[in-house]
């Protein structure tokens, strides 16, 4: 049925629906109903849905100054709150300056303690290598000992002479 209206109420122009948005005609009796009420602009009709009323304009008033002073006063709080967040940050930036100072510090304790602990090893393995050369040095000698007793101080010398080179 839809598909029928439009085919009867287009113009012969070939446009869609013309006649389904147009307006009636008007009518002496549309003219009449439009002289009895007075004109009204888009002001009045916007005072008017607003409140502000010659009976309403007091109370309109209170209300937009109160509106107006919680706005103030929210704007007020907002800045307050600003500028203690701008100074938390900026004392949390000077942390963390802080902290990266320290932490470049502690990152060159580190190495400089590794760098000693890799000397200290080479140290030790030195110490450990003219350790086990004198206990092998006595082992001999203490054999020796042992095997002549007759040639005792000759080999005895020989080997403390040896024992003192090798240290």
């Amino acid at each position: 049925m839809w598909e029928m209206i439009p085919e009867t109420l287009s113009p012969a122009d070939g446009g869609m629906n013309t006649l389904l948005f147009m307006e009636p005609s008007p009518s002496a009796s549309a003219e009449l109903v439009s002289n009895q009420f007075p004109k009204t602009t888009d002001a009045d009709l916007n005072t008017q849905v607003s409140g502000a009323t010659s009976t309403g304009a007091p109370k309109k008033r209170l209300l937009d100054k109160a509106y107006r002073e919680r706005c103030k006063e929210l704007k007020m709080n907002t800045e307050i709150k600003m500028d203690e967040l701008a100074k938390e940050n900026d004392r949390l930036r000077r942390e963390n300056d802080s902290l990266k100072e320290e932490q470049g510090k502690l990152v060159q304790t580190l190495q400089h303690q590794k760098d000693e602990m890799k000397q200290l090893e080479k140290e030790f393995g030195m110490l450990q290598d003219q350790l086990n050369s004198r206990n092998m040095v006595a082992e001999v000698l203490f054999k020796t000992i042992r095997c002549s007793e007759s040639n005792s101080t000759a080999v005895f010398a020989t080997l403390f002479e040896r024992l003192v080179a090798i240290s």
